[in-house]
């Protein structure tokens, strides 16, 4: 089971993915509009910021589907932040990517979908 929510116009979309990452795990899958693609397994952090806060994670360029990834487990504060917030920005630090403004309306119902597909 995946949930995805999508920011930008057609031809300069950004998607960011949530899908089960395993046992208490979410994969996170941002996948920002970009000219270049990454090298392979590079390593980038992501600011993802709300008006009230703003958390940073290491996140690995995964060239199979493109996506920036990350791997936290339920209890992050990430994943408290995307199902509570109305809306998130997210940032590469080092400029290259963002900044893409998401809303999360029905989030919260979306993690218990997935959650539920999750290993126990």
């Amino acid at each position: 089971m995946m949930a995805s929510i999508c920011t930008g116009v057609a031809d300069k979309r950004s998607e960011l993915l949530i899908e089960c990452g395993g046992k208490e795990k979410i994969s996170l899958r941002y996948i920002p509009y970009r000219d270049i693609e990454p090298e392979g397994n590079s390593r980038f952090v992501v600011d993802w910021i709300t008006p009230n806060e703003t958390v940073s994670l290491k996140m690995l360029y995964e060239a199979d589907d493109g996506a920036l990834a990350a791997y936290p487990t339920m209890s992050d504060r990430i994943i408290e932040l995307l199902k509570t917030g109305d809306r998130i920005t997210a940032r590469s630090t080092d400029g290259k990517y963002g900044p893409d403004d998401f809303k999360l309306a029905g989030s919260s119902k979306a993690f218990a979908i997935v959650r539920k597909s999750c290993p126990e």
